[in-house]
């Protein structure tokens, strides 16, 4: 009966930690010769996101797919609806995780973006809870007027016309940081 006992419970340890496991990508170094890098990002893409990824799990991935899996949840909410939206959604409790992230695999134009974006905030500080980063939003938002509010629209949607002039350098650092990266 203690064997079964002990049995049990290294079968639900493993399977805990399974993802932590499971960090290799599904990319060969074959997969690097092709000529279309948009292909090779989508493949990539393709395969961060089909995992079981929870906001309260990415912790328990290594690098490279963690780095990947931050950057990819920012890169969907800002294809959805720009870079508010990955701000004020639950994507935004990793801000600095994002920007980390985006640190090391050197996507300097959009580590500005981040950074600008952090220059609206007091302190330049985003609190890591959605709910409070909200209340935070709808405070500073309260305190603006009409054409303060409009002149916010268009900070952000010039942000967004810079994530998206440059997501082909998107492209190009995940693929060459991955190259160096890829165990």
């Amino acid at each position: 009966m203690k064997n079964i006992l002990i049995f049990a419970i290294l079968l639900i340890f493993n399977i805990s930690f399974s993802q932590k496991m499971n960090d290799k990508l599904n990319i060969s170094s074959k997969d690097f010769e092709t000529k279309d890098q948009s292909k090779l990002f989508d493949k990539i893409y393709d395969d961060v996101i089909s995992r079981e990824i929870y906001s309260d799990n990415i912790e328990n991935f290594g690098n490279p797919l963690k780095n990947l899996i931050y950057i990819f949840s920012m890169h969907g909410e800002v294809l959805n609806g720009g870079l508010i939206q990955f701000v004020e959604n639950s994507t935004g409790d990793n801000f600095e995780e994002t920007l980390k992230a985006l640190n090391e695999i050197k996507a300097t134009e959009y580590v500005k973006i981040l950074e600008s974006i952090k220059t609206h905030f007091p302190n330049g500080y985003l609190p890591k809870d959605t709910g409070k980063r909200r209340e935070l939003i709808d405070e500073l938002n309260d305190k603006k007027n009409q054409e303060e509010l409009w002149e916010m629209d268009d900070i952000y949607e010039n942000y967004d016309k810079q994530y998206y002039d440059n997501v082909k350098n998107l492209e190009k650092y995940i693929i060459e940081y991955l190259k160096i990266n890829l165990k």
